[in-house]
């Protein structure tokens, strides 16, 4: 594969899916005792505008909390428990000697921290919010139904900071919250899967069926 590297600084990384095979929000209410199908029917709910968006964090949080382990160290103990893939910290050792290596998810704060920490990564991006009360008891989640513009938008922030162009950055992705950054970010990668969309399959030029494809991507030359 031809290395494609010169305009490239930074690197974003998708998690579930992605450096994660599992996804975070059903590992979690499974291994919290609650039913990932009622998680899943709130969040069909509100796409559908049948509810909410405070009505739909406000259920998601009660379903939670009525197994009554809707602890911060239960859930801190959950998240660290969701594998990685085995060769995500290689990888991410190796092209951080070279570029800027974030990770950008739509899963919440406190996992998000966990996955960045385990990969030694100190920039990260979240599109949901725990919030805890004094005893570390969960009390809200604020959870952005948009991921995917949220996501564009925290990049345009962080380019903006940085005074960097869209183009000058690479997105390895698996489609979903993706989708958005695939289609506007200079370099997209697609780690496809069966739930990856059939247009970013059509239009995304790379894909990889490994992380360690990206070594290859990204060899100097």
């Amino acid at each position: 594969m031809k290395a494609i590297t010169n305009k490239i600084s930074t690197i974003f990384f998708d998690i579930d899916g992605t450096l994660a095979e599992e996804t975070s929000w059903l590992v979690l209410t499974s291994k919290l005792g609650a039913d990932n199908a009622v998680i899943i029917k709130y969040l069909s709910q509100l796409k559908k505008g049948e509810i909410d968006l405070p009505t739909a964090n406000r259920l998601v949080t009660e379903h939670w909390v009525e197994t009554g382990n809707a602890k911060k160290e239960i859930f801190e103990r959950i998240f660290t428990e969701i594998n990685i893939r085995p060769e995500a910290r290689k990888v991410i050792h190796a092209l951080g000697k070279k570029y800027k290596v974030i990770v950008i998810s739509g899963s919440m704060d406190l996992y998000v921290k966990s996955i960045a920490d385990r990969l030694n990564l100190t920039e990260y991006f979240y599109n949901s919010q725990l919030n805890w009360d004094e005893n570390d008891n969960l009390q809200a989640i604020d959870y952005i139904p948009d991921q995917a513009q949220h996501k564009l938008n925290q990049v345009n922030e962080y380019a903006k900071k940085h005074d960097e162009e869209l183009e000058n950055y690479a997105i390895v992705g698996d489609g979903d919250s993706d989708e958005v950054l695939l289609k506007n970010l200079g370099l997209p990668i697609l780690f496809p899967n069966n739930t990856t969309p059939q247009e970013l399959h059509e239009t995304v030029q790379i894909k990889i069926k490994n992380l360690n494809d990206l070594l290859e991507i990204f060899a100097q030359d």
